[in-house]
């Protein structure tokens, strides 16, 4: 099992949509559960206009995680969030080996899935860093503007710290890829892009995701996803490759 997680310092970078495209991508070959880990919950609301348990009653050991997977439409599974997810950053803060627990949660049905796609609150905190220790490769979705590009550099600061910790106690690979999103054909974004890739080299994606109406269209409508054949799709198809050779060194 690969567990892959989306993370961003900043909102509004299109981490939900990335993390729902790939499940969508990856469940047409491999078994796959996504998990949403953000309390404003937008992956839930995508796939379900239902209230149900999250992750934080497993935290909470009310529940087992076997208890909180839901199924959409025969394609991936999943575990929803809702409005109590807000409490969990409030508990990690108080929790002794808060590393652990989701890696903990996760690992006990880790040999029904080929790959978790994990969506994340947008901001490093408890919750986020949580995750990131049961992770395999981060993915961080960036729109090509400079405060967004500075963003990344915090967030892999944290990855590498984390990945000290990781390679003592954990069995989890430790890889991450950036992935320009949202893109638009400007000069400015180019520029981005340019220093993007000089300054990560080696785990920067160089084919951008463009902004299309495809995608908003997509991801303002409960339960679409992008249709197979449009640019958008084949754009998010082929990182899906570059990912799965990622996940395979």
């Amino acid at each position: 099992m690969t567990v892959i997680t989306i993370v961003s310092q900043k909102g509004g970078v299109g981490k939900t949509a990335t993390a729902l495209t790939l499940a969508d991508i990856l469940s047409k070959k491999y078994k796959v559960l996504a998990v949403d880990l953000d309390p404003q919950y937008s992956m839930t609301c995508h796939l379900t206009g239902d209230l149900l348990p999250s992750i934080l009653s497993v935290i909470r050991k009310q529940a087992g995680i076997e208890d909180l997977i839901r199924n959409f439409e025969g394609r991936f599974d999943y575990i929803p969030s809702q409005d109590e997810m807000s409490y969990l950053e409030r508990e990690l803060v108080l929790a002794s080996s808060r590393e652990f627990l989701i890696y903990d949660a996760i690992s006990d049905i880790e040999n029904r899935y080929d790959f978790i796609i994990m969506d994340t609150p947008g901001y490093l905190g408890f919750v986020t860093q949580t995750a990131m220790y049961a992770t395999d490769v981060m993915v961080i979705p960036t729109q090509l503007e400079r405060w967004g590009a500075r963003a990344i550099g915090v967030n892999l600061a944290i990855w590498e710290e984390i990945g000290d910790f990781k390679k003592k106690h954990m069995k989890r690979q430790h890889k991450a890829i950036i992935l320009p999103n949202l893109y638009e054909n400007r000069k400015i974004k180019n520029d981005v892009l340019e220093i993007v890739i000089d300054a990560f080299q080696g785990i920067t994606y160089e084919k951008p995701i463009h902004r299309s109406e495809e995608i908003a269209k997509a991801f303002s409508q409960e339960g679409k996803f992008l249709p197979e054949g449009t640019n958008s799709y084949q754009e998010y198809n082929d990182f899906v490759t570059a990912l799965l050779e990622l996940v395979n060194k």
